[in-house]
Parts: C-alpha cells; structure tokens; sequence
C-alpha cells in the first residue's frame, strides 16, 4: 500500500476541481473519514458536514457517538466542520414514506430514498442556496462517477470493490444530471481492505469501528421496532399453495417476499415455508417452498433512465433486485414509440434465470457492463406459484 500514490491518484483525478470547496458527509465512519483525509492530503479545499438525520436515544441509535468521532477527525485534520439537522426532512421523506410502504404491503428500500431525497437532494440544495461559488459534494460511498470525455457525459458505474459495491443506492441520482458532474466518491476506486488499512496507517481514531447496519442514520433497528405499531389486533391467516389456513401471522406489514423466519405455523410442513405472497385487503400471507420463490418476470415502474437510446436497453443487459445481489441478464420490453416520445412509463423484465423473493416496493437496477444504465421500483411480480393458486 502506498499512500502517497493514492493520494496523486486522487489529486489528478479531481484535479478539475482547483480551488472550489469539496464539502464531505462524515458519518464518524471509516470509508467518510477516509475520504476526507484523503482529500486533504490531496490539497483540496475540504469542509466537512454531519447530517444530523435521527436521535431517538435508544441503544440501536448511534447518532452521538457518530457526531462526535466526525467532529474529532475533522479537528485533528484542520477541516472546518458544521452539522446541518435535516430531522424534519428526514422523518417525513423517509421514515413516514417508508412506514406508508409497508402498511401498504410493500417492501420499501429506505437507504435508496435517503440517498435520493436527502444527502443529493435536499442536502445538495441547501448547500447550493447558501453558497455563491462552485462546490463538490463528496461521501464515502463505494461507487465511481466519470467523465465521459468523447460525448461529455458524466455516468455512474459499480464501485471496484464487489463485495462492497453501493451503486444500487445509488441510482436514483441519474435523475439529477445538473449535479452529477458536481458528486465525487474518492473511495470507489478502491477495495475496502485497502481503506481500512490506510485508516489504520495513519492512525485514524476509526479504523475498527464496525461498518453501519440496518436502516440509515437510524441503525440495527428490528422492523417491529422500526414500525411501532400499538394495534395487536391485525393478526391474519398463512395459508399454503392449496388454500389451507396452515397458521397465523401479527400483520403483513411485518413480513417481506422471501422470508422464511418468525412463520407462526402451527401444520406440519415437509419443507421450510417461506413468504411469496401477502395479501393487505384480505390480510393473508401465502407461503410455499424455496423454490417457489423465485421469479423470472416482473414490470419496474417509477423509473429513472440514464441518456441510453433504445437499442441499448435491449442489448447485454443485466438487472440486480437487491443490493450486492446477482446482476442477471434480462430481456426488456417496451414501447418503441413510447420511448421515441420519452413516455415510457413501465418496463416488462424477464430475468435469463429466476431470482429468489423478488418483492414489489424494491428497486431493480440496470447496468450495461459495470455501467449503471438506470432503474426504478418493481410494481407487479409474476410468481410462479400462480399456475397453482390465486386470491
């Protein structure tokens, strides 16, 4: 490893930027303290902010621990630092809007909406009504954003680390071309092995700390917690392909397609059962086995579509239903004169292989290679167990 050759790595990356501000969102994390230090190192104009976005003090919230390991590398690194409380924002566009998803029987992907409405959202907005210069927002975020020189276009791609790879949060941002060319991920070019031992080589205060799970900026929270509902009386039947009631369950809200723990059943079941479909008018969850969940077909709506024509969309590309899940060839289907019109308003997608529990609420995104080529929110599943069983 050699610091120094990342750092001119990153210098000549950037090196478009000069002088202009660089504001970084340090989470008190390795990968957001690792990317400002790096960029100090680097000679730029760093300015470090905290997105104050949750503090319920319970034990699952790390919010001060975060804030001040963020305040402290910032002061030991001389990078002017300021907290920006984005809580009202944050519990309406988010919290509310995901709690509305699931009691609507849908699984929503609440890291995906902060991504979009919050830090490259309303974030970027603020900084851009306070500020009369050029800025740069930047995160530690394991994605790449380039320039395509030749055609001068600014895209999105996988970050190098697979294993780690966070640009399925993250693509909701082609919807915001105004200011892609003005989002930098410094670290998406690199392993995390590798930003973890450079944490560790200078001595940042954070090398160990555990990487953050669940929910964001909100923590490992259970979705029974998360949900805090005081109604018990929501409890349904589980039934099984044949139509049998084989148990009950405490609300579909609780359960997503694919799960198979915390099934209160009560009938004997040759094979574990696992969740493929819930039923919020009727409040009944069918569930079958492992092989019944998976899926090949499903229609994405709510999209969002880089600057692609339509013979691009119908050419070697892979589609991935959760994060640092399989990106599995598909076939797409469309309107041509829709799309000619810029009206698509629905893709039809039909998976090479089937995935397992492909849930409507999630979001399915597209890459061409390594390239991120858009998304949107998968809004009908066609399952295989419906040659046996229908509401």
């Amino acid at each position: 490893m050699d610091i120094n050759k990342i750092i001119i790595e990153i210098k000549k990356r950037y090196s478009y930027i000069g002088s202009n501000p660089i504001y970084v969102g340090m989470s008190g994390g390795v990968d957001s303290s690792v990317t400002a230090v790096l960029l100090k190192f680097a000679k730029f104009n760093v300015r470090g902010l905290y997105m104050l976005c949750w503090n319920d003090n319970t034990p699952e919230c790390t919010t001060d621990l975060d804030l001040r390991d963020a305040e402290s590398i910032a002061l030991t690194y001389n990078i002017p630092f300021q907290v920006i409380d984005l809580r009202k924002e944050y519990i309406q566009k988010v919290i509310e809007m995901s709690r509305k998803s699931y009691e609507g029987g849908i699984t929503p992907n609440p890291d995906i909406t902060c991504n979009d409405v919050i830090k490259f959202g309303i974030l970027y907005d603020k900084l851009k009504g306070a500020l009369i210069e050029d800025f740069y927002l930047a995160t530690g975020h394991y994605a790449i954003v380039r320039h395509q020189s030749g055609i001068g276009l600014f895209t999105l791609h996988a970050g190098f680390d697979d294993t780690k790879d966070q640009s399925y949060f993250l693509y909701r941002i082609l919807n915001k071309y105004d200011r892609l060319n003005r989002i930098i991920f410094p670290i998406g070019e690199y392993p995390k092995t590798l930003i973890r031992d450079i944490a560790k080589k200078i001595n940042l205060k954070v090398a160990s700390k555990p990487d953050s799970q669940g929910i964001c900026f909100i923590g490992n929270v259970s979705l029974d917690k998360f949900l805090d509902k005081k109604d018990e009386n929501n409890r349904g039947e589980i039934i099984n392909l044949s139509g049998d009631v084989i148990g009950a369950h405490k609300g579909c809200e609780y359960y997503t397609i694919g799960q198979r723990k915390k099934l209160d059943i009560s009938t004997y079941c040759e094979k574990p059962m696992y969740v493929i479909n819930k039923n919020i008018k009727t409040n009944t969850i069918v569930v079958g086995t492992k092989e019944d969940a998976y899926m090949t077909e499903f229609q994405v709506k709510n999209l969002i579509l880089s600057e692609i024509d339509s013979k691009a969309l119908k050419n070697k590309i892979r589609v991935r239903v959760r994060n640092l899940g399989k990106k599995i060839s598909c076939e797409i289907f469309f309107s041509e004169s829709d799309f000619k019109k810029n009206k698509i308003n629905s893709l039809n997608i039909r998976l090479k292989y089937p995935e397992f529990g492909v849930a409507i609420g999630q979001h399915a995104v597209f890459y061409k290679n390594d390239r991120v080529v858009g998304g949107g929110v998968i809004s009908k599943v066609n399952t295989s167990y419906k040659k046996h069983f229908s509401f």
